[in-house]
């Protein structure tokens, strides 16, 4: 029994870190979806990576709790959910049945109560518990068997961890967290403590009680802030304090996990148009419109019979499980092609031209431009087609196929890459640019630049790497380069890469760009934005890669003068900014300025993190700016700090 172990997830915390992790996700029909998908994929991310035997997702239930009986304002400064965020509800809670999880819902407590139950009544059994969740207050159950485990951070916390993030054992962290208070659940604590402070009192004194004894022991203005704030401290400690005595009847083998039900799960996944998810569990989607824009996918223009190529040397497909994609779908890994000699080379740029347009990814042995030299070359002159060109692949060099020359092949590129009536498409062009300057080859005839379209369309995304692009746009998950490189003691370069994953990955990244142009060109266009991508947008990719090759030259010494004169302005607006909030603190921590800013001043949260801390971000403080002089001040200091 001692190898057993309770998993149990926080469902509300997950369902809020999926929808802003995802932005903009929606059914041809224009049902948000968003927070489902998220969500879905976290939970099918968490029972693939750690195959729970024992599993529980608790969820807070409607209504009030107890902590509003004492304390009517906890939590009043939340609000209810995004509208576009609580449709969504009843279909995750719809999905979580079909999974099979045990889930566990009680009137009059929140989630953190059932779980921290849960976990103590579980440990005493001698099970390990492992909590799912993002959330600190956690902390206070860490204990031998009790870790605590953030998914989306990959981060395990155990006893060693809670001390170093808040300097006393965990059964300590609910008398730190009495003293600094939680702005975003609108826990007061002590005004004018913040978490750093509070950690250094507790340590001192042992506790918040004995603290609260000892209060003429401490010095100045530390003494008047607490002694003013006692009942809020007292109050504070019972509204962060997890309840671990909830009645509730769940047993372990109520909790006993047996799988989930795959056709209900299909059913939902095909109403929802989550072609991958359907895939993910084995299933095969059916002919459905895109999640956004509504099209239908278009299918392979030319097979490689047509080309007539060779037989290439076969190899296992590398993505991580296998996957069936028929040609009708989005992205499929049978139009791929291994280029090893000048006949294939000659085709590649016939068909290129026929075509007119092409998707460039270039494979290097690094991320910054001004030092990779190119491994190979992916091109893909029409969807679902690709190819690729290994020119420096160590496992080429005494292997079946001999590489192609990097001199012979760009000099073979050259006409067609510098022909600016062929289109070129790609995934942050800046980088190709810089690179093949380097190498004396100018791209020409920029098209498309997938990045700089996606973020065009919608500004607020989170990221724009291609595989979040593939995932929101096209339901589909590309292999990374983790995948083929690994990571740690175990990465490779990769020029050792075996070249038959090489090929796959890298076609994929250049096949994934292709036909994510297609689709961000013409929402562009329904949008009224494509003048202005073309005429404008597109244009800084060669100013901004100029930049980057040329550098720029500056004045040593005149800098050395305008750093002392910054240096002078930002000690000056410091000293306003402390005077404002009658004391100082660091300005460039987010954890201090939130303390001050919605502790101190008591200014209202506006909206969360990724981790679900009160933002403090242009957007946020140019908005309390309207309440407090202290966030514009704040601002202007940022701004002359960056320079």
């Amino acid at each position: 029994m001692d190898n057993k172990t309770l998993y149990l997830i926080d469902g509300s915390s997950y369902i809020f870190r999926a929808y802003h992790a995802i932005r903009s996700l929606r059914t041809s029909a224009g049902f948000p979806t968003n927070a489902i998908f998220g969500f879905t994929s976290m939970i099918f991310k968490f029972l693939k990576d750690y195959k729970p035997e024992y599993l529980g997702i608790v969820f807070d239930s409607k209504g009030k709790t107890f902590r509003d009986d004492i304390y009517p304002p906890y939590k009043a400064n939340r609000g209810a959910p995004p509208d576009d965020l609580e449709v969504q509800i009843p279909k995750i809670f719809e999905i979580v049945d079909a999974l099979q999880i045990p889930q566990v819902q009680m009137e009059g407590y929140e989630a953190d109560d059932i779980i921290g139950t849960l976990a103590v009544r579980t440990e005493e059994k001698s099970f390990n518990v492992v909590l799912v969740t993002g959330d600190k207050d956690f902390c206070q159950l860490v204990s031998e068997k009790v870790t605590l485990l953030d998914t989306m951070r990959n981060k395990k916390t155990g006893i060693k961890e809670v001390i170093q993030k808040f300097g006393v054992s965990p059964e300590r962290v609910t008398d730190v967290l009495a003293l600094s208070g939680d702005s975003i659940d609108n826990i007061p604590g002590v005004r004018g403590i913040g978490e750093k402070t509070a950690s250094e009192l507790i340590k001192r004194f042992g506790s918040l009680e004995k603290l609260l004894e000892s209060v003429n022991e401490i010095p100045g203005r530390q003494k008047e802030l607490i002694e003013s704030s006692r009942e809020n401290a007292i109050l504070s400690k019972k509204l962060v304090t997890i309840k671990t005595d909830v009645p509730i009847n769940v047993s372990l083998e109520d909790l006993r996990y047996g799988g989930f039900d795959k056709e209900k799960l299909a059913g939902i996944f095909e109403e929802l148009e989550f072609k991958s998810l359907v895939r993910e569990i084995g299933g095969q989607p059916k002919s459905k419109p895109d999640s956004i824009s509504g099209k239908a996918s278009k299918k392979p223009a030319q097979s490689s019979a047509q080309l007539g190529f060779l037989k290439e040397p076969s190899s296992p497909n590398p993505v991580s499980s296998p996957i069936t994609i028929s040609r009708s779908e989005q992205v499929s890994y049978d139009n791929y092609h291994l280029v090893v000699s000048p006949e294939d080379l000659d085709k590649v740029l016939t068909r290129t031209r026929s075509t007119g347009e092409v998707s460039i990814d270039l494979e290097t042995t690094s991320q910054e431009p001004m030092k990779a030299q190119i491994v190979g070359i992916a091109l893909s002159p029409a969807p679902h087609e690709a190819y690729y060109v290994p020119v420096a692949h160590n496992s080429m060099i005494t292997g079946r196929f001999k590489q192609l020359e990097l001199g012979y092949v760009l000099e073979k590129l050259k006409p067609l890459l510098e022909d600016a009536q062929i289109k070129k498409i790609g995934q942050n062009l800046k980088y190709e640019f810089i690179v093949l300057e380097r190498y004396g080859l100018k791209l020409e005839g920029i098209y498309c630049d997938t990045i700089v379209a996606a973020h065009m369309i919608d500004a607020s995304r989170i990221s724009y790497s291609l595989d979040e692009l593939a995932k929101v746009y096209l339901g589909h998950k590309t292999i990374t380069y983790k995948d083929v490189t690994g990571t740690g003691r175990d990465k490779i370069d990769f020029s050792d890469v075996e070249i038959e994953k090489a090929k796959v990955y890298a076609c994929e990244d250049a096949d994934v760009a292709m036909i994510l142009s297609k689709k961000l060109i013409s929402q562009l266009q329904e949008l009224d934005l494509l003048n202005v991508f073309k005429d404008i947008e597109l244009d800084f990719i060669e100013v901004l890669a100029r930049m980057e090759i040329n550098g720029v030259r500056v004045e040593p010494s005149f800098l050395a003068e305008l750093s002392v004169e910054f240096e002078k302005s930002l000690d000056k607006m410091a000293r306003d900014i402390y005077s404002e909030v009658g004391f100082e603190f660091n300005l460039n921590s987010p954890i201090q300025l939130r303390e001050v800013l919605f502790n101190r001043l008591k200014l209202p949260s506006k909206k969360l993190t990724r981790t679900g801390e009160a933002s403090t971000d242009v957007e946020v403080l140019n908005e309390l700016s309207k309440f407090h002089p202290v966030p514009q001040k704040v601002l202007d200091y940022r701004g002359i700090s960056k320079l």
